[in-house]
């Protein structure tokens, strides 16, 4: 919740993201932990917003592989490949 005098830099540093390395049973209990529909997934080293999952896309990749990574499954949902780990959904998409 914003409270009056708190930054635009204050909400973003308490924002709840996932890497795309984490795995799909991970990204669910987050999820559940802090009751979120949707989260957004960054890339480790930089930060940088690749893109967003709803709890119905982790739901389905759970009954599939839930040692999938994130990342793989935002290839998944795009219907791109690449190497195992490594796809990312680009940002603007979705």
């Amino acid at each position: 919740m914003f409270s009056k005098g708190m930054g635009v830099e204050g909400l973003v540093a308490q924002a709840i993201t996932l890497f795309t390395r984490d795995t799909v049973f991970g990204a669910m209990g987050v999820m559940q932990e802090h009751r979120l529909g949707r989260v957004a997934v960054v890339r480790e080293n930089d930060g940088e917003l690749v893109g967003d999952l709803r709890v119905e896309d982790l739901y389905r990749a759970w009954a599939r592989d839930p040692l999938m990574t994130v990342g793989e499954l935002l290839c998944a949902l795009d219907g791109t490949a690449a190497a195992p780990g490594t796809c990312e959904r680009p940002r603007g998409r979705g």
